[in-house]
């Protein structure tokens, strides 16, 4: 079976030494700036595979325009590098490969550079998918790893938690059809004690972003129904590992959905805010209290029927946003812009007629 990962691999192993060269210089603008500069321009942002370092001084994305390419935009600097392989993974060696009975050479790594996700020799049979690589969670320093026991087809990205104790695989389905989203958690203490929980289904094409909290124990996930093609009624949930819940059908959660009927275009937990999230709204972006449902209004420029998506920093002071600019709205090729902002950000932002084609799966 050949696997979306594998695809990937096979363009980050074209460069045999990996490298980070530059390619530009960008700026970021300041609250009242008229002038909106983007940090990147080209046909498709793959927006599962753009996230920030939990430092909030980096952004990972990657993006296509004629082939794909992995960047990284450093906030300190100003600076865009291009970087010859995915972020936030590792080119294992062939004795570590032997040693993690890995199938690929490049694995998903922690940020404290201790774990690896990756896809393993072992296979996974059954169904009508037959048999194909099963996927497992190695511990780098030990070689230690154990197979993630859950039926997972072919992630589509991996999440880590900021202090490395939990991880989320978003799994693009079997057969191109449902998917999920996958709790990884437990290894911290043993590697071979590492437990794996669905937290939810969603049909292929959906949008299932995730944001998995600093301490790894609350997880967002943005509920999706398609009443109509072009008017997708959305909301969000979360789930906490400390909470026993009731499943429900597709759900590991009875949690309550929040805002049920909204448009939503991101969402992110706080650094250092146990109560609130932050979320994209039709009305702009919002400080969301999770216990009480209350909400305040932040930013009335950055609205969720405005962009395809916006990525918020972990310290929630700034936001990067993907859009579309206006004038290409009616052209066959998509014309996809990516800007860092300042959360607080007041001036007039493009109106998009159709945001959505600039966004996709990896």
């Amino acid at each position: 079976m050949c696997h979306t990962w594998r695809r990937r691999s096979l363009i980050a192993a074209v460069s045999a030494a990996f490298y980070v060269a530059s390619v530009g210089q960008v700026s970021i603008i300041n609250a009242q700036d008229a002038a909106i500069k983007p940090v990147w321009t080209g046909e498709i942002i793959f927006y599962n595979e753009t996230r920030w370092t939990p430092d909030s001084q980096t952004l990972l994305f990657s993006g296509l325009d004629v082939q794909q390419a992995y960047y990284q935009y450093r906030l300190p600097t100003r600076e865009l590098n291009a970087l010859a392989k995915p972020p936030l993974t590792i080119a294992l060696t062939g004795q570590q490969q032997e040693l993690f009975e890995a199938a690929d050479a490049l694995a998903f790594q922690s940020f404290d550079k201790q774990y690896i996700i990756y896809s393993s020799q072992k296979q996974v049979c059954g169904g009508e998918t037959g048999c194909r690589d099963g996927w497992a969670l190695g511990k780098l320093e030990s070689g230690e790893h154990s197979i993630i026991e859950k039926g997972i087809g072919d992630p589509n990205s991996v999440f880590w938690s900021e202090d490395s104790t939990a991880a989320l695989i978003v799994d693009v389905g079997f057969y191109g059809g449902v998917g999920g989203v996958w709790y990884i958690s437990g290894y911290a203490a043993k590697v071979s004690s590492l437990k794996t929980e669905l937290l939810t289904n969603y049909m292929a094409g959906d949008h299932g972003y995730v944001d998995l909290s600093p301490d790894g124990e609350r997880v967002i996930v943005r509920e999706q129904w398609d009443e109509n093609p072009n008017n997708l009624v959305t909301g969000l949930r979360v789930w906490d590992a400390r909470i026993t819940h009731q499943p429900q059908q597709f759900l590991a959660w009875d949690a309550p959905v929040f805002l049920p009927d909204e448009q939503i275009r991101g969402a992110s937990f706080i650094a250092g805010d146990e109560d609130h999230i932050l979320v994209v709204a039709e009305t702009g972006i919002i400080r969301l209290n999770m216990k009480t449902q209350a909400s305040m209004l932040l930013n009335s420029h950055i609205r969720s029927t405005d962009v395809a998506w916006v990525y918020f920093s972990p310290d929630g002071r700034y936001v990067a946003v993907l859009s579309r600019p206006d004038e290409h709205t009616s052209s066959s090729y998509n014309v996809c812009q990516l800007f860092v902002l300042p959360i607080d950000f007041s001036g007039d932002f493009v109106q998009l007629r159709d945001a959505n084609r600039c966004a996709f799966y990896g």
